[in-house]
């Protein structure tokens, strides 16, 4: 979103997009509020080099320059939170005028202002479920088995090698079946959510849990009480068969923001 000349090294950086009846809430001497009718851009004057280029690019790896950045950002955003509904920008969104910033708020006034409206009193809360996949693994071969075992068999005879098949099936099964038993959880939790989508998972490191489930929901506040209890539930329901589920939130509606191009 920056237009970048040789004349020009100071750029705006964009924060999020909000209503202007949010604008008496937000007084910080680092933020510009940029109006167009009912909305604001949040946003503050950066240089162009901190964010672009070989240094810029340089800069994003390094965690030191980069946190403060991150938090500077999610701080704006969540102070908006709290006066408006919020359409919040990527990290290190630039335009390179308040000309630039303005056509673009002209162009998708309208899509800004319906987001606005649908994400008004909601939130954004991610759901994470690992699998523990030996403990997954032991309980799910001690179910097939019919056995209160949880470690490896052990012994031998008919029953030794039945339990050794069941522990062969459960270790290739266990994603399988680890999907299938979260897949009516979040049936349900959609059913308290105005929105929902998948979010890409990290790859694990080798010998961690694995990760299964990453899912974000657009939740009403009158819904809320209800869907953590769902949440709540399936944890406890669960976590002896080796899933974990963790809830975060409440965040800005990242996962929700409709696609916005500069235009030409």
């Amino acid at each position: 979103m920056c237009e970048q000349t040789a004349e020009s090294r100071r750029v705006l950086y964009l924060f999020c997009f909000a209503r202007s009846g949010a604008a008496a809430a937000l007084a910080d001497d680092q933020l510009r509020i940029h109006r167009r009718g009912e909305l604001i851009a949040l946003c503050g004057w950066t240089a162009v080099e901190e964010w672009s280029g070989p240094q810029g690019e340089q800069r994003m790896q390094d965690l030191g320059w980069l946190a403060p950045k991150a938090l500077r950002h999610q701080a704006v955003i969540e102070a908006a939170m709290h006066a408006s509904p919020v359409l919040p920008a990527r990290l290190g969104t630039l335009f390179s005028s308040a000309q630039a910033l303005d056509r673009f708020l002209a162009l998708h006034q309208a899509a800004i202002a319906q987001f606005l409206a649908d994400v008004e009193d909601k939130q954004e809360w991610a759901l994470k479920g690992v699998m523990d996949r030996a403990r997954a693994s032991r309980w799910l071969a001690s179910t097939m088995t019919g056995s209160q075992q949880t470690g490896p068999p052990s012994g031998g005879g008919a029953d030794y090698l039945r339990a050794r098949r069941a522990h062969s099936v459960a270790a290739r099964e266990a994603a399988r079946w680890a999907a299938q038993t979260l897949a009516p959880i979040v049936e349900e939790l959609r059913g308290y959510a105005a929105q929902s989508c998948p979010r890409s998972s990290a790859q694990p490191a080798e010998g961690t849990a694995q990760p299964i489930l990453n899912v974000a929901f657009l939740v009403a506040r009158d819904n809320l009480e209800r869907f953590r209890g769902c949440v709540a539930r399936a944890a406890r329901r669960h976590q002896e068969q080796g899933l974990e589920l963790a809830l975060s939130g409440p965040w800005p509606p990242y996962s929700f923001c409709p696609t916005l191009e500069m235009p030409p």
